[in-house]
């Protein structure tokens, strides 16, 4: 009988924990994410961020137009488009 090999976590790669860009790229590009809506959905939940400050999010590390993305900043933009998405659902 074959067995299955338990999980195991990944290791972490070579780069700061605390930021998260990595990981939001592949959200936006699994989930076809826009600025605009995150931008949106933040400012409805009362967090003023702007357009170009969520587009920096995805910027490439070594553009001057670069921002890092921290855990809380993403867990606060992943519960506004939840939220948003949940008030468009038909009731």
């Amino acid at each position: 009988m074959k067995t299955t090999p338990q999980y195991q976590r990944q290791p972490v790669g070579n780069h700061d924990p605390n930021r998260v860009n990595g990981l939001w790229k592949k959200i936006r590009a699994l989930c076809d994410i826009d600025d605009r809506d995150v931008a949106d959905a933040l400012n409805a939940r009362g967090v003023s961020i702007s357009r170009s400050r969520v587009a920096a999010w995805s910027r490439r590390e070594d553009s001057d137009k670069f921002s890092p993305l921290n855990v809380a900043e993403l867990e606060a933009a992943l519960d506004a488009l939840i939220e948003a998405d949940r008030a468009d659902r038909p009731k």
